[in-house]
């Protein structure tokens, strides 16, 4: 359980401001007796280390006075006051040169208020930073009240420019951002430089910032400042007897308002420094309330402030931080808030091209939307805003890889054109944008994997179709085995031809069934071995085959009925050719108009035998032989030149056509 002061941080709000008020009464603390001086300071009620008489240790300073004296110091006219102090223009005469002159105000000048200028003076006068006002001198005037001569500033306190800023209307303070960043950077860095002394202001604000005419940046009134170390620079009290409320409540941290001294150290800086930051984004100081007590709780809570969308959220993470109620959450130093600060300034580039192309992805979830309606528009401008998006969040990147924002809102683009994809079919896309993810996306991943093995399954399915009604797809296989026939056909009729030309052994029917029952075993056996290409392949490789096999068997089959009609080899010859010659022409008419081939070359064949029946097996030899080869020739023609596909196989085309769908995707 994380305690501050004694008060349980993790108890609820209610039970808090009890603790709170408690502790407050354990260290004598009256908030309702809190005094706040015109600049919003609450001022110590208890000082430490304050000397009996503080002034008698101060090196007289003459002033001129009505009598017209000479002086040191020439005081003019009043130029500011405070709760405590006035501050007066004046002239250094030995030096010729403008100054300011403060001291303490007649009404208030009292032991306590004498010795916080003193102490205020010392501290600054220790600390020679460019950012802290320089200290001439410290002295008393002929009437012993207190002076420091210090650097004229001519210009305007940080809190007036920011008033300004805010009369200009809604939205200029954050086009003036930029400015009043370099200015916080610059009170950040004598921060910085005054805790590298040990020195913890306490009242960081921009009431307490002076702006130079030339744009100098000056931290003022250091009169609350304590010191963590013992050795304390310019007579600072220690940070760790610190037991009163001093500060700014609208500003102040959590160890401040319970005027917990042993937790005030450079970290409680900080935190002024990013309320400081917060009115520069907001307007206002983070703890405003009706009275000092109810902000003193405020403070004390230090519930996590929410920004509006016109805040860069870079800025606000550096609020979040620097503003955490637990001081060991926030940045450990005042560099390590500049430094966040300067990458922060050092990344607008990043910031700008994000914000750029936040905007467009907005226009790209209407396009998507409105497309999702109308599938059939032009999809052009889509495509351009997507990749105006992308480009735009990668540019982002590119200057500054940290970028959370534009690594989130590039991821969501991409989720968003990715689901786009896979409904409007392109998965080729979507698999492309996938690898594109900052992040992984296992929903999407896994949509991704389906369609594609969807889309594998689909493109298997209809290569299987085109392969069946591709008649030429098996063209180039039929073609050899067009022409292994062609050969078989002189190989077995050749030598049936010689024997009976050249001996007394007459060729029989048996002899002839055989022959023409091999051809028929050639066939079954060719569709077997080769069913992938001949048989699946083309619808019409099937009806091919089937025809050459059963012709073959018819001619097998007639043989035997020769035979036992005691029907002549030479008329069964011519028969046989007649028979063949009908069935190659019927099967180009149905099947494959190639097939025609054999069809004329039988009936050419029927006309050699009617002629010259004593060489009839010659004369069928040769008919088959040509049939077969000029098939083989136009088969293999065919394929190579890729002639125009017959009626039958554009209707078959269109089928696929109609199976596929339109080609998915759009323009790129």
């Amino acid at each position: 359980m994380t305690q501050r002061g004694g008060i349980a941080f993790d108890r609820a709000p209610e039970a808090t401001c009890e603790a709170l008020d408690a502790a407050w009464r354990d260290r004598g603390i009256d908030t309702e007796a809190l005094a706040i001086d015109g600049k919003g300071t609450i001022v110590p009620m208890r000082l430490q280390n304050v000397s009996a008489d503080p002034i008698k240790t101060l090196p007289p300073l003459a002033t001129q006075r009505a009598d017209g004296s000479a002086a040191e110091i020439e005081l003019g006219q009043p130029i500011g006051q405070g709760g405590m102090g006035i501050v007066w223009a004046a002239n250094q005469p030995p030096l010729r040169r403008e100054v300011a002159v403060k001291s303490v105000r007649d009404d208030v000048a009292t032991e306590a208020v004498t010795h916080q200028l003193l102490q205020e003076a010392r501290v600054t006068g220790a600390l020679e930073h460019p950012n802290v006002v320089p200290i001439h001198a410290l002295g008393r005037d002929e009437d012993g009240r207190p002076l420091i001569v210090m650097k004229r500033i001519e210009g305007t306190t940080w809190e007036e420019l920011l008033e300004e800023q805010l009369s200009l209307g809604p939205g200029a303070l954050m086009r003036q951002l930029q400015r009043n960043l370099d200015i916080l950077l610059d009170v950040a860095k004598a921060a910085s430089f005054a805790h590298s002394r040990g020195i913890i202001h306490r009242d960081l604000k921009p009431a307490n910032v002076m702006i130079g005419s030339f744009g100098e940046v000056y931290v003022v009134d250091w009169g609350i400042a304590v010191s963590v170390r013992s050795d304390s620079l310019g007579g600072a009290p220690l940070a760790g007897a610190v037991d009163a409320v001093a500060g700014s409540p609208a500003y102040m941290a959590p160890e401040m308002a319970i005027a917990d001294g042993n937790h005030i150290d450079q970290r409680t800086d900080v935190y002024l420094l990013g309320a400081t930051l917060h009115n520069l984004l907001t307007g206002a100081p983070p703890h405003q309330d009706e009275s000092p007590r109810q902000m003193l709780v405020r403070a004390f809570l230090s519930a996590p402030q929410s920004y509006d969308s016109a805040v860069p959220v870079g800025l606000a993470n550096i609020c979040h931080k620097a503003m955490a109620r637990e001081p060991e959450h926030r940045y450990p130093t005042a560099a390590a808030f500049t430094a966040a600060l300067d990458e922060f300034i050092d990344n607008q580039g990043s910031v700008l091209l994000a914000a750029e192309a936040s905007a467009k992805l907005e226009q790209l979830r209407d396009a998507t939307a409105l497309a999702g309606a109308h599938t059939d528009g032009d999809q052009r401008p889509l495509y351009n805003l997507f990749n105006e998006c992308r480009f735009g969040f990668q540019n982002a990147l590119r200057i500054w890889p940290d970028n959370s924002a534009a690594q989130n809102q590039l991821q969501g683009t991409l989720e968003l054109m990715i689901g786009f994809e896979l409904e409007h079919g392109s998965t080729g896309a979507a698999a492309a944008l996938l690898a594109e993810l900052p992040r992984s996306s296992p929903p999407l991943a896994a949509r991704v994997s389906r369609r594609q093995a969807q889309e594998q399954s689909d493109e298997s399915e209809l290569e299987s179709l085109r392969r069946r009604v591709d008649e030429t797809a098996a063209d180039r296989p039929r073609a050899h085995l067009a022409f292994a026939v062609a050969a078989i056909w002189g190989f077995t009729h050749g030598p049936l031809a010689y024997v009976e030309a050249t001996t007394s052994y007459g060729i029989g029917h048996l002899e002839l069934g055989l022959v023409y029952s091999l051809f028929v075993v050639g066939s079954i056996g060719a569709g077997i071995a080769q069913r992938d290409t001949l048989l699946t392949r083309a619808a019409a490789g099937l009806k091919t085959q089937l025809t050459l096999t059963v012709c073959y068997a018819v001619c097998a089959g007639l043989w035997p009925v020769y035979w036992a009609l005691d029907v002549t080899v030479e008329a069964g010859l011519a028969l046989m050719a007649l028979v063949a010659a009908a069935m190659w022409t019927t099967g180009a008419i149905t099947v494959d108009r190639r097939l025609l081939a054999n069809g004329v070359s039988m009936l050419a064949g029927l006309t050699a035998v009617l002629l010259w029946p004593e060489r009839a097996i010659l004369w069928m030899g040769i008919a088959g032989t040509t049939g077969a080869a000029v098939l083989g020739w136009l088969r293999y023609r065919t394929r190579n030149c890729e002639q125009t596909q017959p009626l039958s196989e554009r209707w078959a085309q269109a089928a696929i056509d109609d199976f596929a769908g339109p080609a998915p995707g759009g323009p790129r």
